[in-house]
């Protein structure tokens, strides 16, 4: 291990790292926020679980789905969904596709 590695190691993981690592043991899976927020925050703050939401999308370029129903109970809330699949630039470029087709076809 080289200097640079050492003092990688010894730095503490950040809030998007702790996200990434959660998401990607939990992949195709609704997470509820604040299960989210207990795995980036000491304190289970739920707005930084936002954030953080878009930073790996935005800079991870990974496909973090919400809703603010789980699809499948219903149950209201903020639901997360990591599909390891796609990329967020790809889904976006779906949902746009969608968006112009459905246009058309009116």
């Amino acid at each position: 291990m080289n200097q640079s590695e050492f003092a990688r190691s010894a730095q503490p993981r950040s809030q998007n790292e702790k996200l990434r690592e959660h998401l990607a043991a939990h992949p195709f899976t609704w997470l509820a926020m604040p299960a989210l927020a207990q795995v980036i925050t000491p304190t289970g703050i739920g707005a930084a679980v936002h954030s953080r939401v878009n930073d790996c999308r935005l800079k991870l370029d990974l496909c973090i789905l919400s809703a603010a129903k789980h699809p499948v109970t219903g149950e209201r809330g903020s639901w997360y969904y990591y599909d390891p699949d796609r990329t967020w630039t790809q889904y976006q470029a779906e949902q746009a596709a969608a968006q112009n087709t459905a246009a058309c076809a009116s």
